[in-house]
């Protein structure tokens, strides 16, 4: 980076930590709120971003450390009181994988407890996380036993509903049986996990799993089978209507295996009491494949019998 750049990034970081970005300081209570997105888009995020990507033209090995001239700035925003702290959790822990790898030290000085649940900077922290892919297995391995508890901590922080959808997909990612990483989530931790989720992120994470089956179709059968069969809360007040919803919509994607799939599940669904014309799908016939009606026609019909609610009739109305 060329010398008039450096001394206009040191202004920027001057007028930032002074508290000169634009909006007053923000009260304690509102950092949580805070994501990565919002971060991205601040004088703060720009400048941090434009020190990674100076960093990173460094093309540093394993455990080199991050060059002090950028380890004392970056520091500077991340001890700051308002929202620049809040901003630079988000930037940096959205890197934390690639700045674990250079500085993995600095890392679990800095940023992991940031990422601590308890912290008021968590949610930024762990917003930025989140809008990553899947951290390195040797941070993800650091982070979970923190990640385990995000829920119900999570609706605190009144997050977009994508990015908490988001968190539900990394934990099922995390949490599935075919998976062998250190990282991974016991099917104990993982059922908590579910308990603690409203029903829309529950209804979420059974969607995600529906897109197995267009990847590794008997890898899919087989995470989905074990996560039914042992990991999904047994609890009665789990089996609700938007979940049956979700569940139809993964055995319409299941193909061949819907009866094996079906048999499974069955414990899970429960009536619907106003029509989604889901049966339209099974029913329908395309140019790729036989509708699943027509292939198995006795557990289509018995899935009708378990969700369709039948009319009541008046005693006096039989003839």
């Amino acid at each position: 980076m060329p010398n008039l750049c450096y001394k206009f990034f040191d202004h920027c970081t001057l007028v930032v930590l002074r508290g000169k970005q634009g909006a007053s300081k923000s009260k304690e209570t509102s950092l949580s709120h805070i994501t990565w997105v919002e971060a991205k888009s601040s004088l703060t995020g720009a400048i941090l971003n434009t020190y990674i990507q100076e960093i990173d033209s460094y093309r540093l090995d394993k455990d080199a450390e991050i060059p002090s001239i950028f380890k004392d700035k970056i520091e500077q925003f991340l001890i700051s009181e308002d929202t620049v702290s809040a901003y630079a959790s988000a930037i940096l822990s959205y890197q934390i994988s690639w700045l674990h790898y250079i500085d993995s030290s600095w890392v679990q000085s800095f940023l992991l407890p940031l990422l601590n649940l308890d912290n008021k900077l968590s949610g930024p922290a762990w917003s930025g996380v989140i809008a990553n892919k899947l951290p390195s297995v040797e941070v993800s391995v650091l982070l979970k036993p923190k990640i385990t508890h995000l829920f119900p901590k999570i609706y605190e922080w009144a997050w977009d509903q994508r990015l908490i959808e988001a968190t539900s997909h990394k934990i099922i990612e995390l949490a599935l049986p075919s998976y062998k990483g250190k990282d991974k989530i016991n099917a104990s931790d993982a059922k908590n996990c579910f308990r603690n989720m409203r029903e829309k992120e529950r209804a979420a994470v059974i969607r995600y799993l529906s897109k197995g089956f267009a990847k590794n179709s008997n890898e899919c059968l087989r995470d989905v089978t074990t996560i039914i069969e042992s990991i999904w809360p047994r609890e009665r007040k789990y089996r609700t209507k938007e979940q049956t919803s979700a569940w139809i919509n993964l055995l319409e994607k299941s193909g061949s295996y819907f009866p094996n799939l079906f048999h499974s599940m069955e414990w899970c669904l429960t009536p619907l009491e106003v029509q989604h014309h889901w049966l339209n799908s099974f029913a329908r016939n395309t140019s790729d494949s036989i509708p699943l009606a027509s292939q198995f026609p006795n557990e289509v019909l018995s899935l009708c019998d378990l969700i369709m609610n039948r009319p009541v009739f008046a005693r006096d109305s039989i003839t």
